[in-house]
């Protein structure tokens, strides 16, 4: 079940990742990816312990670079 939605496509549950290029850095990104808990965007605040926490231990460093590298370029 998708949380996020880029464009017309994904859920709600989470903040829309459509232009987060635009919004916030790749150091941002990457951090929200591995620590979701560090910086819940306004309106998300109480709902932070929804994203799993483990995708720093379950997806490699070079996956996670390869979301960054993509939603980074969503602008």
């Amino acid at each position: 079940l998708p949380c996020h939605k880029i464009g017309a496509e994904g859920g709600a549950v989470g903040p829309d990742l459509s232009h987060i290029g635009g919004r916030a850095d790749a150091a941002y990104i990457h951090e929200s990816i591995v620590d979701p808990g560090a910086k819940a965007p306004k309106g998300f605040q109480g709902m932070k312990d929804l994203m799993p926490k483990t995708f720093g231990q379950t997806h490699s460093e070079a996956q996670i670079k390869s979301i960054v590298d993509y939603l980074a370029g969503l602008k």
